[in-house]
């Protein structure tokens, strides 16, 4: 699978699996590739409100519409094989 196929594939998928959340600004912020495990390994960013969070209590923490980040690992064949998330503070 090509990189760019890899890519649309994790952006539709993320999309469609927080599509009941409030999440805008939708882009990539990391490719890469376990070639041992033919996997692709996407960050996927999205400004929104995680739903582990309440709206008053992300209020408080200054936390409402920041950025979140999301690793979609992909199988060659397209299979989402798991959304993790990925916290990039640390980085």
């Amino acid at each position: 699978m090509e990189v760019k196929t890899a890519v649309a594939l994790a952006k539709n998928y993320v999309a469609e699996l927080f599509g009941d959340e409030p999440i805008t600004d939708i882009g990539l912020e990391e490719v890469d590739r376990d070639d041992g495990q033919a996997v692709w390994l996407i960050t996927i960013g999205f400004n929104g409100m995680p739903s582990s969070v309440s709206a008053l209590g992300a209020l408080i923490a200054g936390k409402a519409g920041a950025r979140v980040f999301r690793v979609v690992r992909l199988a060659d064949d397209g299979r989402v094989l798991s959304v993790r998330r990925r916290d990039l503070t640390g980085d």
